[in-house]
C-alpha cells in the first residue's frame, strides 16, 4: 500500500504537530468576530492621596448591526481594570481582565462609555469598586491587588457606581437603584425605576442622582430612598447622559446626547438640588456624557464628543474648548483640583494640568493586551515552511548522494 512506503523522521514528526497548533490558533482567531476592535478608556478615578488612578479599558468588535438605524449592534466585548501609580502613569497593575467575552448589545456599549463611574474609590482610599461586563461589584485592595469580594443581585447591573465618604457605594440596575451599607452583607434595594444606566452619589452621601433609559433624570434622598425632584431635560429623550453632583452637593449636572437619524448632538445642565430648578445650559453641536466638576464647585468639565474637553465657569457662566486628538470617554479631578484625568476613545489615559489646560503625560492601555495574533501566526508559519523544507531534504538524502570533492559518481 501508498501509505506503507510513508516514513517520517522524529523532526517531521515534531514539525507536523507544531503545523496542527498553528492551524488550530489560526482557527480560534477566525472564528472571532470580524471588523476593526474599539478602544475605550471608559472610566478614571483619582485615590483621594492623589498617589493612584484607577483606569478601565472597553474593548469591542461591533459584528452586526441593521439599517438604516442602528438600534442593536452586536458585540464581542471585554472589560479590563488597572491601577496607575502617578504622576508619570507609571507601572500600570491589572486587577482583572475578562477571558470569556460576551455578546452584547449597543445599549450595553452606551453604558459602559463614560456614563456615571464604572469604578470608584472608597474614602480612605484602601479599597476601589469596579463594575465591568459581569453581572457584579467587585472590591480589590488597592495596595495588593488583591480581590476582597463580589456583590451581586437578581437584576442586571448596568455599570454605574458611586461611593461616597460616608461608606456608601450606589450602583445601577434596570429594575431598581442599589445600595451597600458600611459593613453590610450585600445589596439592598433603594428605589424602584425601570432602565436605570448610571448613578452617582453626593460626597456626603446624602443625595443619590439617576438617569434611566427613556431620558429621566431623577434626585434622590440617598438615606431613604424618597424622591426629591424630577430634573428637568427638555422634550427630548436622550441617549446617553453623564451625571455629576457638585461636592458641597449644591448641583447636579448631566451631560446630555441626544442622537437623531445618526446626528448626535447635546447640551450640559446643571440643576439646583434643593429645587431642582435648572440653574445652568449649554447647548453643544456635539455628544456631551463625560462630565465632572473641580473640587472647588466653581467649573464643571465635559467632553462634547470629537470637540475636545469643554471648560464651563459656574462663576461667570463662562465656557472654553480645548482640542483633543481622540473622543473623550471619561473625566476625573484629583481631589486637589490641580490633575485632569481623561480617557479617550483610543485606549489612552492622559493627565492634564488644570491650570495650563495641557496634557503632561499619557499612557496606552492598549499596548498592555495582546489583541493581534495574526503576525505571530503569520510569523510561525513562515519559520515552519523553511524547517520543514530542510528537515524534508535531510530526510531524503541518500548515502550515496554525499560524494566527495573532486570525485565521480559512478
Amino acid at each position: 500500500m501508498a501509505f506503507s512506503r510513508l516514513r517520517f523522521s522524529l523532526a517531521q514528526l515534531l514539525l507536523l504537530v507544531a503545523l496542527a497548533a498553528i492551524l488550530v490558533t489560526a482557527g480560534i482567531l477566525l472564528s472571532q468576530p470580524s471588523g476593526r476592535p474599539e478602544y475605550w478608556a471608559s472610566a478614571v478615578a483619582f485615590s483621594p492621596d492623589g498617589k493612584t488612578l484607577a483606569a478601565s479599558l472597553y474593548v469591542y468588535h461591533r459584528v452586526q448591526e441593521w439599517d438604516p438605524t442602528p438600534r442593536i449592534l452586536g458585540a464581542d466585548a471585554s472589560h479590563s481594570f488597572f491601577l496607575l501609580d502617578l504622576p508619570d502613569l507609571h507601572a500600570a497593575k491589572l486587577l482583572e481582565r475578562t477571558s470569556h467575552p460576551g455578546i452584547i448589545s449597543v445599549a450595553w456599549v452606551v453604558r459602559n462609555m463614560g456614563l456615571g463611574q464604572s469604578l470608584a474609590f472608597s474614602a480612605d482610599g484602601k479599597t476601589l469598586a469596579t463594575k465591568g461586563i459581569e453581572n457584579r461589584v467587585s472590591l480589590w485592595n488597592v495596595g495588593s491587588g488583591q480581590k476582597i469580594n463580589d456583590f451581586s443581585v437578581a437584576d442586571e447591573l448596568t455599570g454605574g457606581i458611586s461611593w461616597a465618604e460616608d461608606g456608601t457605594l450606589a450602583t445601577s440596575g434596570l429594575n431598581a437603584t442599589y445600595i451597600l451599607r458600611p459593613n453590610a452583607q450585600g445589596l439592598w434595594k433603594l428605589t424602584s425605576q425601570t432602565g436605570t444606566v448610571t448613578v452617582v452619589l453626593s460626597r456626603d452621601g446624602s443625595k443619590l442622582a439617576t438617569a434611566n433609559d427613556d431620558g429621566k433624570i431623577d434626585l434622590w434622598d440617598a438615606r431613604t430612598g424618597g424622591n426629591l425632584h424630577h430634573l428637568d431635560t427638555g422634550n427630548e429623550p436622550f441617549d446617553k447622559v453623564g451625571l455629576a453632583i457638585s461636592p458641597d452637593g449644591r448641583f447636579v449636572a448631566g451631560g446630555i446626547c441626544i442622537v437623531i437619524n445618526s446626528n448626535g448632538r447635546g447640551s450640559t445642565r446643571i440643576w439646583d438640588t434643593a429645587t431642582g430648578k435648572e440653574q445652568f445650559s449649554w447647548e453643544l453641536p456635539s455628544t456631551a456624557p463625560a462630565i465632572a466638576f473641580s473640587p472647588d464647585g466653581k467649573r464643571l468639565v465635559s467632553a462634547p464628543g470629537s470637540m475636545g474637553l469643554h471648560f464651563f465657569s459656574l462663576d461667570g457662566g463662562t465656557d472654553e474648548i480645548v482640542k483633543t486628538e481622540s473622543w473623550i470617554a471619561s473625566i476625573a479631578f484629583s481631589r486637589d483640583g490641580k490633575l485632569l484625568a481623561t480617557g479617550d476613545s483610543s485606549g489612552r489615559v492622559s493627565l492634564w494640568d488644570v491650570k495650563a489646560k495641557k496634557v503632561l503625560t499619557s499612557i496606552s492601555l492598549v499596548q498592555d493586551r495582546d489583541f493581534s495574533r495574526w503576525p505571530i501566526v503569520i510569523a510561525a508559519s513562515l519559520v515552519w515552511l523553511v524547517l520543514w523544507r530542510y528537515a524534508c531534504g535531510k530526510h531524503r538524502r541518500s548515502p550515496g548522494t554525499n560524494v566527495p570533492k573532486g570525485e565521480v559518481q559512478q
